[in-house]
C-alpha cells in the first residue's frame, strides 16, 4: 500500500526503514507532512459544509404522521 501510495504523487510521501534492533518502520517525508496538513483542512472544511447542508434539511423534516 505504501509502494501505492508513493507511486501516485510526484515525490515519496513515506520512507520505510529496514529492520534491525528496532524492527524497522515507516514515517512521512516532509512532503507527505504537507499532504497530510493539506488533507485534514480540506477534512475539516467538508465537515462544515456537511454540517451546515445537513443542518438545513433536518430544518425541513416535519412531524411524522401516523407515528405515536
Amino acid at each position: 500500500m505504501i509502494d501505492t501510495l508513493n507511486a501516485c504523487w510526484r515525490v515519496p510521501l513515506i520512507e520505510t526503514m529496514k529492520g534491525g534492533r528496532k524492527g524497522g518502520g515507516t514515517s512521512l517525508t516532509a512532503a507527505g507532512e504537507g499532504v497530510l496538513e493539506r488533507y485534514r483542512k480540506l477534512d475539516a472544511a467538508l465537515q462544515r459544509t456537511a454540517q451546515a447542508y445537513g443542518a438545513e434539511l433536518l430544518a425541513l423534516i416535519g412531524p411524522v404522521h401516523g407515528a405515536d
